[in-house]
């Protein structure tokens, strides 16, 4: 969903975020978190690294001697898009401290707007000003964590607000409820909303997904193959030195190792990314949904089977 800048809200929530009258009756507030030490950390820390790189670059390169005429535009364009990237970096963590002072202040005075907003007529997303995202109350479906609480992924978790319309996401560190707080409030404020049934069936049977085992342990012994061969065949090439017709034939060797090498990476590329995008249920050839809660552990739910099935892969992306 796109964000909307406040001048453009659309009533009643441009009402909502006025500071100088107080929320208007049935106009339910859950506020962002307001941490100004970590704002503070983050920008000297982060900031201040990426800041120095950019000063050390400037002073040590001197981008003023370079002449265009002379050293041509390629070398100036290259440093000055290094040195903006470095410096845009202290200057948006500056702007997010300040945007969290004013929120502090904000909160002190009684007068924050800035969090999730619920009214009669739906809800405004605005964890900080000028970025707010509308959503009217029948096009809500509900909240979520990312990875969820249940799984075992060390990823920074992010708050995901579901809506018909698209999904909102912000880290869930920067709401001060969960999901659960969400829930309750959406029903306090609309009695005739209901929290989405549960996904997963308790009694689903858990199987081992031995076809998408099979297929992309063969697309590794492959790629582990070819490279064995590339490597033997090298060392052939190498011992071997002058010209001779055995040489000739590790060459052609090496060649062939490395054709299969590059068509190897490419068949294991495309069957991770169609796992992902448009795995099948191994039994019906449904199309399944992805089961979160197992992360790091890749696994898919089938309800028509009422089958969860393991495919004995692992995400890597939790290690960051």
């Amino acid at each position: 969903m796109r964000s909307i800048s406040d001048r453009r809200l659309p009533e009643p929530y441009r009402t909502w975020i006025d500071r100088s009258d107080p929320l208007p009756a049935g106009v339910r507030l859950l506020p962002r978190t307001v941490d100004v030490g970590i704002d503070v950390v983050t920008f000297l820390g982060v900031g201040g690294m990426f800041g120095g790189m950019a000063v050390l670059i400037f002073v040590l390169l001197r981008p003023w001697r370079l002449d265009p005429l002379r050293d041509g535009w390629t070398p100036i364009l290259i440093m000055g898009g290094l040195l903006l990237a470095l410096g845009s970096v202290p200057v948006l963590l500056l702007r997010r401290l300040v945007r969290t002072l004013g929120a502090r202040a904000d909160l002190r005075r009684g007068t924050l707007r800035q969090g999730i907003l619920l009214g009669p007529e739906g809800m405004l997303v605005r964890m900080e000003p000028n970025g707010g995202r509308t959503i009217a109350a029948d096009r809500f479906v509900g909240a979520r964590l990312f990875p969820p609480l249940e799984s075992k992924d060390r990823r920074k978790r992010t708050l995901v607000v579901e809506t018909r319309d698209g999904d909102v996401e912000f880290f869930a560190e920067r709401l001060s409820v969960g999901p659960r707080g969400i829930h309750e409030a959406a029903r306090e404020v609309w009695p005739s909303w209901r929290e989405p049934p549960p996904l997963l069936k308790k009694n689903r049977k858990k199987q081992a997904d031995s076809r998408t085992r099979r297929r992309l342990l063969q697309a590794t012994y492959v790629f582990v193959g070819a490279l064995l061969v590339v490597f033997v065949a090298l060392g052939g090439v190498i011992v071997i030195g002058g010209e001779s017709g055995a040489k000739d034939w590790f060459s052609f060797a090496v060649f062939l190792g490395l054709v299969v090498v590059a068509g190897s990476v490419v068949n294991l590329f495309y069957r991770l990314w169609a796992l992902k995008v448009s795995y099948r249920c191994p039994e019906c050839g449904a199309r399944p949904v992805r089961i979160f809660e197992a992360l790091p552990d890749v696994h898919f739910y089938c309800r028509a089977c009422n089958v969860e099935w393991d495919t004995g892969l692992k995400e890597l992306a939790d290690q960051s």
